[in-house]
């Protein structure tokens, strides 16, 4: 509320925001945004598959909002490559080598550029 105080909505706390409602929103702003980028995508891809409704998935809610609070603040401040991963920084060659875990080789150290 303008008040700053929770308001249960009509669907008895069920869930935070309709699904549908939700599907058409997102569909919006992910074209507005295409649109508004440096993609060149044809106009017949754009009929083809924004022409279509979307569904979002959405979860039932997890634990507490405070714990979804504390779950998200663990990522949304998150950079892809911390500090302590930089092993070189080639400013003539625009190359930055980090270290990464390869998967494949039981998580061994591998460098990367």
């Amino acid at each position: 509320s303008q008040s700053g105080q929770w308001k249960t909505a009509k669907n008895k706390g069920n869930y935070l925001f309709n699904v549908k409602s939700m599907s058409q929103v997102f569909r919006a702003k992910y074209i507005a945004e295409l649109r508004k980028s440096d993609l060149k995508i044809p106009q017949k891809i754009y009929n083809e598959v924004f022409g279509k409704k979307w569904v979002v998935y959405a979860k039932q809610p997890f634990r507490s909002p405070k714990y979804v609070i504390e779950y998200l603040g663990r990522y949304t401040h998150k950079i892809a490559i911390s500090n302590h991963r930089i092993v070189d920084i080639d400013h003539k060659n625009r190359n930055v080598t980090f270290t990464a875990k390869d998967y494949r080789r039981a998580g061994k150290k591998v460098n990367l550029t």
